[in-house]
Parts: C-alpha cells; sequence; structure tokens
C-alpha cells in the first residue's frame, strides 16, 4: 500500500488532511517570520550600540586633537590651523550633541559619569572661544 493510501486509512476523509494543513500553514508562517525578525532586530540593537561606542571613542581622539591644534595655534597662528581646530570643534560638537540626544543613552550617561558630562557641556560650549583666544594671544604678541 503506498503511503498516500496508508496516510488517507488513518485520516479517513481527504478534506479532513487538507483542513489540518491550512490550519498548520498560519503556525509555520508565524514561526518562519518570527525566527526572520528576532536575529534582525537583536543585529540592529548591537549595531547602535557599537556606533555610540565608535561616537565615544572619537570624542577621546578629538579632543585630544583640538588640544593639540590649540597648543599649535598657541606657538604659530596658521590659517590651516585654525581651520583644522574649527572643524575638530564643531565636528567634537556635533558628536557630543548626538550622544546626549538618546534618552536612553543620556539617563545611562547621567548615571555613570554624572559631573564629567557637565565639564563636557561647557567645553563644547566654550570651545569656540578657544579659537579666538589662540588667534588674539598671537596676533598681541
Amino acid at each position: 500500500m503506498g503511503k498516500i493510501a496508508l496516510l488517507l486509512k488513518h485520516t479517513g476523509d481527504p478534506k479532513k488532511l487538507w483542513r489540518r494543513y491550512v490550519g498548520a500553514m498560519p503556525v509555520i508562517l508565524a514561526l518562519l517570520a518570527t525566527t526572520h525578525v528576532s536575529p534582525t532586530l537583536a543585529l540592529q540593537a548591537g549595531s547602535k550600540k557599537a556606533s555610540f561606542i565608535n561616537d565615544g571613542a572619537r570624542q577621546i581622539m578629538l579632543s585630544q586633537r583640538i588640544l593639540f591644534l590649540s597648543s599649535q595655534m598657541a606657538q604659530d597662528h596658521d590659517p590651516l590651523l585654525e581651520q583644522q581646530l574649527r572643524g575638530a570643534i564643531d565636528f567634537f560638537a556635533t558628536s557630543h550633541d548626538t550622544l546626549i540626544s538618546s534618552p536612553k543613552l543620556s539617563t545611562e550617561l547621567e548615571a555613570i559619569y554624572g559631573v564629567v558630562l557637565a565639564y563636557m557641556h561647557a567645553f563644547v560650549s566654550t570651545s569656540p572661544l578657544l579659537v579666538g583666544s589662540c588667534t588674539r594671544s598671537k596676533t598681541e604678541g
């Protein structure tokens, strides 16, 4: 006896078998969709965290670049250095705003760093004055 005949013998009516198939298909499709969507969401969450980590590391490098360019400007005023310093300060401020704009991240940063963020806000708000003071000190001297 063939497999289909054996299956029909146990189920009796072929319509019942099709009803079972039709009932099982949405369950299978739902499981397939879930197994596709959940890893995608997990990857997106990990990617966002990695992006914030990269932005934080960039802030460290930019602060050191700003310090270096400021010390170079204090020694010798060069329009190219001034342009690079302004660009670094603008990029630092933009990255800082991006980091603190996320409500969840901002709350976590406040809990971890607290006072350091106040200094960062002060640095970002006064950094354009840094370029002006470097330019003035060189022209006055």
